[in-house]
């Protein structure tokens, strides 16, 4: 799909380095403060866009487009790398996600919820 917003027309490396950031769970308002400080986005939103800045709903509508497709096939990879370590051993099938038998992070009685309360 092509994308036409202030976001998609950033140059690439700009864009690549937006969605890792995104991807380490930097807030939208930090990278569009971030964005909005750069000569390069200054640049094209003066030459594109009259001089707007990005907006958070901008950045919204990135992180739903831009870079969830970008973010689609990592996803796809770490899931095959999961499943394809995990395929050894019994497993017990819980929604999608395959659990080992015996593997559950929380053992009985151990959940803030069970403790007595």
């Amino acid at each position: 799909m092509i994308r036409h917003g202030k976001v998609a027309r950033l140059p690439a490396a700009l864009r690549e380095e937006l969605n890792r950031r995104l991807e380490d769970g930097h807030s939208h308002r930090e990278m569009v403060a971030w964005l909005n400080g750069l000569p390069a986005v200054q640049a094209v939103l003066a030459e594109r866009f009259g001089g707007r800045p990005i907006s958070e709903q901008n950045m919204s509508a990135w992180w739903r487009g831009g870079y969830a497709e970008w973010e689609a096939p990592r996803l796809l990879a770490q899931h095959r790398a999961y499943r394809a370590a995990n395929q050894g051993g019994p497993q017990v099938t819980k929604g999608s996600h395959p659990v080992a038998k015996g593997s559950h992070p929380v053992a009985k009685g151990s959940h803030p919820v069970n403790q007595g309360n």
